[in-house]
């Protein structure tokens, strides 16, 4: 695990992505464990201090989830994957003023054993779900997902038609399936993302445990070997090439159940675009050169107006509204 700051670049960019790191690491199930450190770092430095509570006005203007409802505290953990959880959000509900949504709590899927359909669920563009499955497993579906399930006496199965899904699944003698779309993740007990975004590609982020992934060549009507995966490892299916890539997962891409966009060094463009999935109020950028600066920090998934405002103030950009009722950042103008 690299310590936050390290191999940052100089100056406010190395203080910014320091502090991003410490936010979301404190926010982890774990975050208690990396408070002194955090402590020793805040103190070394006012300048640290200083970027800190910056970071944490930007999370704060950016509210967009619900306090917890009457009676609700923290949810108890499940057996644990180090580092991971299901998180502080699960009793947060769906009372927010603006922005995204989470469910959460006795929302579950009541199938019998011998089902031969597949039901259906799905979430809105401003939607976390969090769901139980029959077997106990749970699943965390993003924004903008659908997503089938199919439980028999031998088989667990589940089809990720779009989006993308959080699985945490329990031990027992069934298999647990998950087809998505350009192949098969397989396994009896892991904790692990997968995303199908159809016609363009398909992932799966192994968390915890050890998946495979077979089937690798359907798009292709070819079978080539499976896959093994452990924790920190990504596989990635081109959608139109068919092309197979496993790499080191991306550190910041672990909270989005929580409704929190963790970017750390993103480029512009591709952190709009993962912003932009989780709202109506789209954010572009008026200028194609934009979208190679660089950005870090931990944002509120859903609350665009205030990323448009917090990337504005940043960069020294321009900010108007779009005639379909989003944002547009532009470069100032030159002054005459």
């Amino acid at each position: 695990m690299t310590t936050p700051g390290d191999d940052a670049p100089p100056d406010a960019e190395r203080l910014r992505q320091a502090a991003a790191a410490w936010f979301a690491r404190l926010r982890a199930p774990d975050g208690e464990t990396s408070r002194p450190a955090f402590e020793a770092w805040r103190d070394a430095d006012p300048a640290h201090a200083a970027a800190y509570e910056r970071m944490e006005r930007v999370w704060s203007r950016g509210a967009v989830l619900a306090a917890a409802r009457p009676g609700q505290g923290r949810p108890r953990r499940r057996r644990g994957w180090p580092g991971l959880a299901w998180g502080a959000a699960a009793g947060l509900g769906a009372a927010a003023a603006v922005g995204l949504t989470v469910l959460a709590g006795p929302a579950s899927l009541q199938l019998e054993a011998a089902s031969i359909v597949w039901p259906r669920v799905s979430t809105r563009i401003d939607q976390i779900r969090r769901l139980d499955l029959p077997d106990g497993s749970r699943v965390t579906l993003d924004s903008d997902t659908v997503l089938a399930t199919h439980f028999a006496a031998d088989i667990r199965q589940v089809r990720l038609l779009r989006g993308r899904a959080r699985f945490d699944v329990v031990d027992e003698r069934r298999r647990f399936v998950v087809d998505a779309g350009h192949g098969a993740i397989e396994t009896r007990k892991a904790l692990f993302d997968v995303s199908v975004r159809p016609g363009r590609s398909a992932s799966v982020t192994a968390l915890g445990g050890r998946l495979e992934a077979n089937d690798l060549d359907a798009l292709a009507g070819a079978s080539r070997a499976g896959r093994t995966l452990v924790a920190g490892e990504r596989l990635t299916i081109d959608g139109r090439t068919g092309g197979i890539e496993v790499a080191a997962a991306p550190a910041g891409d672990q909270l989005w159940p929580e409704g929190l966009l963790d970017f750390r060094g993103a480029p512009l463009g591709e952190a709009l675009a993962e912003a932009n999935r989780y709202s109506l109020a789209k954010i572009v950028l008026a200028d194609p050169s934009l979208a190679s600066l660089r950005i870090s920090g931990v944002f509120k998934a859903g609350a665009n107006t205030d990323l448009a405002a917090s990337l504005a103030a940043m960069f020294h950009l321009e900010l108007s509204r779009s005639d379909t009722g989003g944002y547009v950042l532009s470069r100032a103008a030159a002054a005459s």
